[in-house]
């Protein structure tokens, strides 16, 4: 239903609306719950969207795509009733601006005090793809969601997570996998997905 959509560009508000219905149901039976994000697209499109077109690369477009690849790719949560109790990682991230300069680290503390460390340079191709906003912190600061799960995708892998970030805002948004903020919900978006393919609960 979503490749046909985003193929024919076109989807009805009754058509969102289903297939809001479908995504949020099968969004529960996938690990990472990473179909949150899309849903305010479907949100828009079913009460307050004009017409059925779909605009190619428009916000609806890529949520349409993101549930379709989704639903294809993102492994089934498991649930365990006698699940053994481990001690959840600590992860702290912090993001800086200087200037044209933005710098991210992280610390991940394992149950055994085995302590990771990770600092870099956002690249200004990244910078360019965060939005329009003159201050982009809460960007920087979800970017170092997707960093961690890159760097260290074996030490997440089936572990439950403490995330400590400094930023409310960018908290509020790494929860809820998306944000109404241009650029921001799309890195939201990636982090989620990047951590629900380490099967971590986040």
């Amino acid at each position: 239903m979503c490749i046909g959509a985003a193929r024919s560009a076109r989807i009805t508000s009754g058509q969102a609306a289903k297939l809001r219905g479908y995504a949020a149901w099968l969004d529960s039976s996938l690990a990472g719950r990473c179909m949150r994000g899309a849903m305010r697209a479907l949100i828009a499109r079913q009460h307050w969207g004009k017409g059925e077109r779909v605009v190619p690369d428009s916000v609806l477009h890529r949520a349409l795509l993101h549930i379709a690849a989704a639903a294809t790719h993102v492994p089934d949560r498991a649930l365990m009733l006698a699940r053994p109790c481990e001690p959840p990682i600590a992860v702290y991230s912090d993001a800086a601006e200087d200037r044209a300069r933005v710098r991210l680290g992280a610390k991940v503390v394992m149950p055994n005090g085995k302590v990771h460390i990770t600092i870099w340079d956002a690249m200004p191709a990244a910078l360019a793809t965060w939005g329009p906003q003159a201050t982009k912190i809460n960007q920087a600061e979800l970017h170092c969601g997707i960093k961690v799960a890159t760097a260290f995708p074996e030490l997440l892998r089936g572990r439950d997570v403490l995330w400590w970030i400094d930023n409310a805002s960018a908290a509020t948004s790494m929860v809820k996998a998306g944000s109404p903020t241009e650029g921001v919900g799309r890195l939201a978006l990636k982090a989620h997905a990047m951590l629900a393919a380490s099967d971590a609960s986040l």
